[in-house]
C-alpha cells in the first residue's frame, strides 16, 4: 500500500499510513460521483443528460495506531490535530496524498471509534471536506537556459524529449499522456521582463518585470497570476496578462510544441485530474 499523508497549506504533514499509523479503508477514497441534469424525451422513451459537474463532497477515512507507550499514542493523536486544524482556521485547504496522487481538502471532523488504553491502541475516524473532487498527479518539466548550443550543462527535461536551450526562441515538445486536457502551473524565474511562452499555439504572456530571486506563477488551478519574491511575498499581476490570449487555457492531450522568448528559466507543472483514485500496484 502506498504512503498516505495529509499535508497542510504550511507544508507540514502527518503520515496516516506509516510512522505509527495504519490506513484502514483506502477503498473509501475510490468512490466518486458526477452531478448532472436529465431531460426526458416527449415520447417518454429515454432522454438526455447534461450539466455534468463535480461538486464538493465529504468522505470518511479511518486510521489506527498501536504504540508502545501511552505518551506516544497521545503524541500521534495530537499530531493529526496540529497539522489539520490550521487549514480550517486559515480557510486554506490542505492535500491528502496517496502515493503521488493528491486531493484538495479539509479535515472537518474527527472522532475516536475504538480506544484501548492498556494496549495503547486507537481507531480514529476523520471526515474530509473535499473541495476539489478529483485526484491530481503533478509532473513538472524544467526548461533551463544554455549559454550556447554546445553548452553541455543545459537541462534535459524529463518527458523523454531531450533538448538544449539557447538564448532566443526555442522549440520542443511537451507530452500530456492523460486522456483529457490538463491545467498547468507555469513558473518563470527572474530575472525576466515581459516573459512570453507559446504552448500548443496559445501564448502565455505577462507584461511585467521579474527581479532576480523572484518568480512569476501562472496557476491555472486557482486562476491566479502572481509574482512571488525571495521572502515569499506575493504581488497580484492578473491585469498585466496579455488579454488577446487565454492565459488559463489548459494543455491539450497528446504532444504540444513549446516555444519561448528566451533569456529566462521556467517550469511547467502539468496536473492530471481524474474523478477516482487511480489503481496502482
Amino acid at each position: 500500500m502506498p504512503i498516505v499523508k495529509y499535508q497542510n497549506h504550511n507544508g507540514e504533514s502527518v503520515v496516516l499510513h506509516g510512522d505509527g499509523f495504519s490506513f484502514m479503508n483506502l477503498n473509501s477514497l475510490r468512490a466518486y460521483q458526477w452531478d448532472f441534469s436529465t431531460t426526458s424525451r416527449p415520447n417518454g422513451m429515454g432522454g438526455i443528460a447534461s450539466n455534468f459537474a463535480r461538486k464538493p463532497l465529504q468522505r470518511t477515512i479511518k486510521v489506527s495506531t498501536h504504540t508502545e507507550t501511552l505518551e506516544a499514542l497521545y503524541a500521534l493523536e495530537n499530531r493529526i490535530h496540529a497539522v489539520t486544524e490550521p487549514d480550517v482556521i486559515a480557510g486554506i485547504p490542505g492535500q491528502l496524498f496517496v502515493g503521488e496522487q493528491y486531493i484538495v481538502c479539509y479535515v472537518v471532523e474527527g472522532s475516536v471509534e475504538d480506544y484501548v488504553i492498556p494496549g495503547h491502541y486507537a481507531e480514529i475516524e476523520l471526515t474530509l471536506l473535499i473541495i476539489e473532487p478529483y485526484w491530481c498527479t503533478k509532473t513538472t518539466t524544467v526548461f533551463n537556459i544554455a549559454t550556447s548550443a554546445s553548452d553541455t550543462t543545459a537541462k534535459k527535461f524529463n518527458l523523454r524529449f531531450p533538448y538544449r536551450f539557447t538564448t532566443g526562441y526555442a522549440n520542443t515538445k511537451l507530452n500530456n499522456t492523460h486522456y483529457a486536457e490538463c491545467p498547468m502551473i507555469i513558473t518563470v524565474y527572474g530575472a525576466a521582463q515581459n516573459p512570453s511562452i507559446n504552448i500548443a499555439g496559445n501564448t502565455y504572456n505577462v507584461a511585467t518585470q521579474i527581479a532576480t530571486g523572484s518568480r512569476l506563477v501562472i496557476d491555472q488551478t486557482q486562476h491566479t497570476i502572481e509574482i512571488v519574491n525571495s521572502v515569499g511575498e506575493k504581488t497580484n499581476v492578473f491585469n498585466s496578462r496579455n488579454k488577446q490570449y487565454d492565459i488559463f487555457k489548459p494543455l491539450p492531450a497528446g504532444e504540444s510544441i513549446v516555444s519561448h522568448s528566451g533569456g529566462f528559466k521556467f517550469s511547467i507543472a502539468v496536473i492530471q485530474q481524474r474523478s477516482g483514485l487511480k489503481w496502482t500496484t
